[in-house]
This record gives structure tokens, sequence and C-alpha cells, in this order.
């Protein structure tokens, strides 16, 4: 508990202080902070969940990047514990700070800030813990209010596209807490409204970021996959009491009706991408997504609401735009 409540502080709470701070304060407090650039490599072959899907966090850093690692040994063979590490956090290496010389005062703060949050993965915060003990941890230290709290702050940024691009990160760690442990403080409830708010998804216009956009489909259709896989024909993570999920689904199901507007809107634009660039695929990535949560959405309907499912699938425009899909692709080679 004690290593996790250390990682939610350095990972977590201070990136997001960093982030209130203008250029100035931040670039004094960080300015001690020199991650070890050479470590980069075996940090990335070690936690290769770490930085999965964040090219985007790299492409808009400064060329210089750098990655702190702490050591994760799960060897038998000696006693290291979790809190020692194979480099000291704020004693500059050797010959390293220069980098940071080079670099003006706001990307030297991104790129350390990049560092910082490049560590957050979901064990380290005890965002994947299934057993009651780390599953009270996080609810007792808030760690998904920290969370969702870097979220968001990210999210809000819109005069620096690195700091922006670090969203993912964080997302990662509540996806995956959500999916194991969905209800409790900041859960699938309050915790994914408040993500899909900070990522716009209740903004029914074609003006929303379409990364921003794809971030939030992925999303929720990760967790209908996980949450509710049996009824959709797949094989999803096991959810430890049937009552629990029950209720899951049904939080989940809430959120899939209320981006039903939004998916109407994505469905019809890949009508136009399909129309314009038959061969293009990303299209049909879109489609894909969106089939799948309105499979949930009408798979996890209760005798209470089919009717109004049916409803709203048509005053949408949703049930037209699918059934133009599926007369748009009939010549297709995947038709089938």
């Amino acid at each position: 508990r004690a290593y996790q409540n250390l990682c939610t502080v350095i990972c977590v709470e201070l990136p997001h202080s960093v982030l209130k701070m203008d250029d100035d304060d931040a670039y004094e407090l960080l300015r001690s902070y020199v991650p070890d650039a050479e470590a980069r490599e075996s940090g990335e072959a070690q936690e290769t969940t770490a930085l999965d899907d964040v090219d985007d966090v790299r492409a808009a850093l400064p060329e210089t990047e750098v990655t702190t690692v702490v050591r994760i040994d799960s060897s038998d063979d000696d006693d290291w514990q979790p809190l020692e590490s194979t480099s000291t956090w704020f004693v500059p290496p050797v010959g390293d700070s220069g980098r940071f010389e080079r670099m003006s005062k706001r990307e030297a703060v991104d790129a350390k800030l990049h560092a910082l949050v490049g560590e957050l993965i979901p064990s380290r915060v005890g965002a994947d813990a299934l057993k009651t003990s780390a599953r009270a941890s996080w609810e007792m230290t808030n760690a998904g209010d920290s969370v969702l709290k870097l979220f968001e702050a990210c999210c809000g940024e819109i005069t620096s596209e690195a700091r922006r691009a670090l969203r993912t990160i964080p997302l990662r760690v509540l996806r995956e807490r959500w999916a194991r442990v969905p209800i409790g403080t900041f859960g699938i409830d309050s915790g994914l409204a408040r993500a899909l708010v900070a990522l716009k998804f209740d903004v029914v216009n074609n003006a929303v970021d379409v990364v921003d956009q794809r971030i939030a489909l992925e999303l929720l259709a990760y967790l209908c996959v996980q949450l509710g896989a049996d009824t959709i024909g797949g094989c999803g993570v096991d959810v430890s009491h049937a009552s629990i999920s029950a209720t899951a689904r049904s939080k989940l199901w809430a959120h899939v009706h209320k981006a039903v507007p939004a998916v109407t809107i994505m469905l019809e634009n890949s009508l136009r991408v399909m129309a314009r660039e038959r061969e293009n695929t990303e299209w049909q990535d879109s489609v894909g997504l969106n089939a799948l949560l309105l499979t949930y959405y009408v798979g996890n309907a209760n005798a209470f609401s089919a009717q109004e499912v049916g409803e709203r699938l048509v005053r949408t425009g949703c049930l037209r735009a699918l059934v133009n899909l599926f007369i748009a692709t009939r010549t297709l080679p995947f038709a089938e």
C-alpha cells in the first residue's frame, strides 16, 4: 500500500499540480528532476503495457525523449523491494542535466511531465487489484479521483499539445479499473461519466475533436466487451458477483444509451468517408466499434427499456444510418 501511495503522489498528484502552475514555477519545481534517458530502452522492455497507444504523446514532445525507470523484478532469486530503484529520482545523472538546458522552460517541463506520467500504469496505483484489501486501499486513498483529475486536466490543456496528448495514460488506468472493479466510488457510474464529459462525448455535433471522439468510442467499446461479453457473443473479464455484474451492465447501458446520438453522427461520417475513399479502411474500424456499442445496447435492454431502445434508434436516425451502411457495403469483398 505504501508503494501504491508513493506512485500515486509521484505519477498522478505531482503532474496534476505541475499542470496548474505557470512555466516558471513548474520549471523550478522540476529543476532537480532529470530522468535517466539511457534507461528508456530497457524500461520499455520491462513494462510493455505502460506506454502503448501513446504515439500521439511522443509525436508532440521535443526530440529529446526521457523516461524514468523504476525496476519491477518478479524474480524470486533476490529480496529486492519495490521501493528500491535502479536510478535515483531527484539526483541528476552525470552529464544529463545539459539536455534540458538546451530546451525552453515549456519544453523541459513537458518532457519531464511525460517521464513522470509515463510511469503511471494500473499495477503501480492498485487499479488492477482484485483482492479486497487492495480494492479498499484504492477507495480509501481516493486514487480514482486523483487519476480522474489528472485525466481531466490533460483533456483541458489547449495551449500544449504535448500535455494534452498525455490524457491516454491516466485513462488507461481508469479503463482497467472499471473493467475489473466497475462498482465503487468513482466507478463506472460517476467516474465514466466524468471521463466522457472531459472528452466531450456528450456534445452532439461535428465540431468535436475527432481524436477525443475515437478515444471515447474505444473506451466504451472496451468496457462493453469486458463487462457484457457473454451478451454479445464474446469472452470478457469475470466479475466477482452476479449482482455486481448486472449492476455494472445496467450502469454501462445508461452511458451507451446517452451516446446513441454521437454514434449516429459517427456512422453518418463513415458513410461520407466511404463514398469518397472506398479503399480507406479507417471507416471500417469506426463502423465496427459503433456496431459493437449498438449490439451491447440492444442485447442488454430489459423488458422495461426494450421499447425505448427501438424508439431511440429510429428517432436519432441511427437505424437509418445502419441500413444505409448495410446497403453501401453489399458489393465490397468483406460484405459477409
